[in-house]
């Protein structure tokens, strides 16, 4: 952390669910906000991964109320199997509101496996607001891979929405 400060970069930890990753030793957002606050430094946060949040802990919207302010980035995807959100338990209209209603102007994005062709899966971002043609915009390379995130913020979106590169560099 001291040194990823240093050098201007923020550091995000991920609380996982057991029936996905078992054995991970970061489960529920309570124990990744009292590491976070035990760091002590303003470049270590928690990434809220709303679908892992509901796997291992039930109870998301009170998750959100408790833990929202205080978290670095939002993360979803359909509950169970992480699919797209647009099937299953979560009730993503209800907890998007919420996070408008909390103010959040942070990061939100998708990951997720698709049930079929990746762009015949994007669908669901059009309730949301997310106009496909806003994922065509150019992403700069996070990653040794070559993926990354979008460089800009689609301006047809509530919040900064994140894609691979791979995505947006497609014609959709």
């Amino acid at each position: 952390a001291v040194a990823a400060s240093a050098r201007g970069m923020m550091l995000h930890i991920e609380p996982l669910n057991l029936t996905d990753n078992p054995g991970y030793f970061l489960i529920g957002q309570a124990m990744a906000h009292s590491i976070v606050e035990e760091a002590g430094m303003d470049n270590v946060g928690v990434q809220f991964d709303l679908y892992h949040a509901q796997m291992s802990e039930g109870f998301i919207a009170d998750k959100v109320e408790r833990f929202l302010a205080k978290s670095a980035y939002v993360q979803f995807a359909g509950v169970p199997g992480r699919h797209e959100p647009d099937d299953g338990e979560m009730n993503y209209e209800f907890l998007f509101g919420m996070l408008e209603d909390a103010g959040y102007d942070g990061w939100v994005g998708a990951e997720y496996r698709p049930r079929g062709e990746t762009l015949a899966g994007l669908g669901w971002a059009k309730k949301y607001e997310i106009l496909l043609t806003d994922l065509t915009r150019l992403a700069t390379p996070l990653l040794p891979s070559g993926k990354g995130l979008l460089s800009e913020v689609p301006p047809s979106s509530r919040w900064p929405f994140s894609v691979p590169s791979s995505l947006a560099s497609q014609r959709l």
